[in-house]
């Protein structure tokens, strides 16, 4: 699992960090003293910082999934986080400093205008899931539980393979 912190708003530097990371750990501070809340931090594989670059976010998280998706692969690419996290300016970027999508696109589309002995059929989703309640459903051999859950649907399968659904609203 990987982080990327973003930069604090205006309002946010007035009031002081409440966040900390260092050694691929983050954990919450007093925006006060500066001194950890708990002493519980997150353990990632990854924490990028407001100095890192999306390129160099993704050159981190996404480049090397593209040799798989080239070779045959099916790859996804997942951005989850509170509203004004910055998933969007992540994955979408900008004219200036292109997101995750737009880098891993042309890179594809690179190889594959090198890749002139081979034939290529592309198939690609994107999508973006804003606040909506959704239900969880549960199967099993008797019983049928659903429950409401923010953000996504998880269907458990009777052989437990998890599928992932998002969907704008469930009824």
């Amino acid at each position: 699992m990987h982080v990327r912190v973003r930069p604090l708003n205006e309002l946010e530097a007035e009031k002081g960090a409440t966040w900390k990371d260092e050694n691929n750990k983050i954990f919450q501070v007093n925006p006060v003293s500066g001194e950890p809340v708990n002493e519980s931090p997150y353990v990632l594989d990854n924490i990028f910082g407001k100095g890192w670059s999306t390129q160099q976010v993704y050159e981190q998280t996404t480049q090397a999934l593209i040799q798989k998706v080239v070779g045959g692969f099916n790859s996804t690419v997942f951005a989850y986080g509170q509203t004004s996290s910055g998933k969007t300016h992540t994955m979408r970027g900008t004219e200036d400093e292109p997101g995750i999508i737009p880098l891993a696109v042309s890179e594809i589309f690179d190889h594959i205008s090198r890749t002139q002995e081979r034939e290529f059929l592309l198939r690609v989703s994107y999508m973006e899931v804003q606040w909506q309640p959704l239900r969880a459903a549960s199967l099993s051999r008797h019983a049928c539980r659903t429950q409401l859950m923010p953000q996504i649907l998880v269907w458990s399968s009777l052989k437990h393979a998890d599928y992932l659904l998002a969907r704008a609203a469930v009824q």
